[in-house]
């Protein structure tokens, strides 16, 4: 996989939105999915990038 094609990925691009939102979520936001990922998060199954509410939070912060 070249730098480009790696910086491309569907997942590095999603990894990349979450940790530039992050700070700008409300402190209810980081709360909801701090909560989130400790009730889902631990069996593999899940990831952070999993959480519900980032739709909400990524439509509320586009504008």
């Amino acid at each position: 996989m070249t730098e480009q094609e790696f910086d491309q990925h569907p997942f590095i691009l999603t990894v990349g939105r979450m940790l530039s939102v992050y700070p700008k979520m409300t402190e209810d936001e980081q709360k909801a999915l701090a909560e989130w990922e400790q009730s889902n998060l631990g069996a593999g199954g899940k990831g952070t990038s999993d959480w519900p509410g980032w739709s909400a939070v990524c439509a509320r912060l586009s504008h």
